[in-house]
């Protein structure tokens, strides 16, 4: 049987009640996240105009674009809430799922409005099943390029779709049949190639709103009695071998309710590809220790795996002088030129602004990535040393196993709120201290809440 009939099963009967505290936690500390990277994402010159594409286009005003207090059809305010949450390229992430938040909170806020009456508790059960199932895709699907870390996708893009589906149809109360019905219709959709992040461009951004969009859509669909393929995940045309090399049947649904692969999602301390952050906590805790001075900086060497020097530093002519956010967030040479002048990588460091700062692009040159034979081509986690060579002489140290904000190594909650906080001040419409302090309680408190249309209201 193909295992997407129990993955349904799990879908249809996940309570509140029966989750762990820690993924009750980890929901409510990435809805926060979410929050905050939404607001930074739509001061986003190439956000902002698609937003305006759509909301020129109108519509039925069914759900909210959130920081624009308009409202849209729900699939065309998903697909913007998502970009805007994902344009900063500072939202969760699961090292073999990908992006997870981007993908279901769109979709289960605009199904939650068009609802109503939805509480915090049936949210969160509903966004856990959904982010489970996500996961366990990204987890139990072989990838069918080794060297690329979702296999030669985007796997917010490639992914999102199935989850948009998975949370709108629990909270839009829809049938096992209907639900199986949408997943199909969202499969037959399914897309996002990793090229948009190996040659950096918009559409990257825009992948996770288009997959959080057609399962949305699919969902309304199959709420009028269209029909979708029901052999998803395995067979000769299902997922596994279409799009991947093929499926672990028995593991993707193996202890679904009893064990929670979403765990092992983490957060974000900078804004930049997840495979530079361990070199970045390295460097940041080298400045620390030593007291490096930027203006002392001879070379910073660095060494990665075949993979992570394809993806984070080549070509070293364009990722020591990029041009856009987009470029800036997958060169390790300007991120760690950021944290070597400023000591913190944020939005502010990406800006448009930032890009035109002759002392970043300056400390960016002195940047160096090397391959290290030794490691396995495509191990984004082997230990490198990093070694900062100053006028006082050379400092060295080695990546740790665990990126922070990892579980093991994870961000504590007054840093999730700092970012936050900070993320919020670039927000393209400023936003009432008192707003911010009450978006940041609400979203902590999620369960606590009776209808989270409180919580739109807000973010509206």
């Amino acid at each position: 049987m193909d295992p997407i009939k129990q993955i349904i099963s799990y879908l249809q009967t996940a309570k509140y009640e029966g989750l762990p505290k820690e993924v009750i936690d980890l929901i409510k500390y990435d809805f926060l996240d979410f929050c905050g990277n939404l607001l930074a994402g739509g001061s986003d010159p190439a956000i902002r105009e698609v937003c305006d594409l759509y909301l020129g286009w109108g519509g039925k005003p069914e759900c909210s674009v959130f920081t624009y207090d308009k409202k849209i059809p729900a699939v065309h305010a998903a697909l913007l809430n998502s970009i805007m949450a994902f344009a900063m390229d500072y939202d969760d992430t699961h090292m073999q799922g990908g992006h997870v938040g981007v993908a279901v909170f769109p979709a289960a806020l605009a199904a939650a409005e068009i609802r109503g009456g939805v509480s915090g508790k049936e949210f969160i059960s509903a966004v856990a099943a959904a982010m489970e199932f996500f996961v366990r895709l990204g987890v139990y699907n072989k990838r069918r390029v080794d060297r690329h870390i979702f296999g030669g996708w985007e796997y917010h893009s490639l992914h999102a779709g199935f989850s948009s589906a998975a949370v709108a149809g629990i909270l839009l109360g829809l049938s096992e049949k209907q639900l199986l019905n949408a997943i199909g219709l969202a499969y037959h959709q399914a897309g996002g190639v990793g090229l948009s992040a190996l040659e950096p461009s918009d559409a990257k951004t825009l992948g996770c709103g288009f997959g959080t969009c057609d399962g949305l859509a699919s969902v309304f669909l199959a709420q009028k009695g269209i029909t979708g393929p029901h052999s998803v995940l395995s067979g000769t045309y299902g997922f596994g071998t279409m799009y991947h090399s093929g499926c672990d049947t028995v593991g993707i649904v193996a202890g679904l309710g009893e064990k929670y692969e979403l765990l092992d999602m983490g957060f974000k301390p900078y804004a930049s590809c997840r495979l530079g952050h361990r070199t970045l906590d390295a460097l940041e805790r080298l400045i620390m220790q030593h007291k490096i001075n930027a203006t002392e900086v001879l070379e910073v060497r660095i060494r990665g795996s075949e993979r992570v020097v394809e993806q984070i530093y080549l070509p070293p002519e364009r990722t020591k002088s990029p041009g856009t956010r987009n470029a800036a967030v997958f060169s390790l040479p300007w991120v760690a030129a950021c944290m070597l002048l400023y000591g913190k990588v944020g939005v502010s460091q990406l800006s448009q602004a930032a890009l035109n700062n002759k002392q970043i692009h300056d400390l960016a040159q002195k940047v160096y990535m090397d391959v290290d034979m030794s490691a396995e081509p495509s191990d984004h986690a082997a230990i490198m040393p990093v070694v900062v060579r100053t006028k006082r002489g050379d400092f060295t140290t080695k990546t740790k196993p665990v990126a922070p904000g990892d579980r093991g190594y994870r961000l504590s909650l007054e840093t999730l709120k700092t970012k936050f906080f900070d993320n919020a001040a670039s927000s393209r419409a400023p936003f009432d201290l008192d707003i911010l302090k009450d978006i940041v309680d609400t979203a902590l408190n999620l369960d606590s809440q009776n209808d989270i249309s409180d919580m739109i209201r807000l973010l509206g």
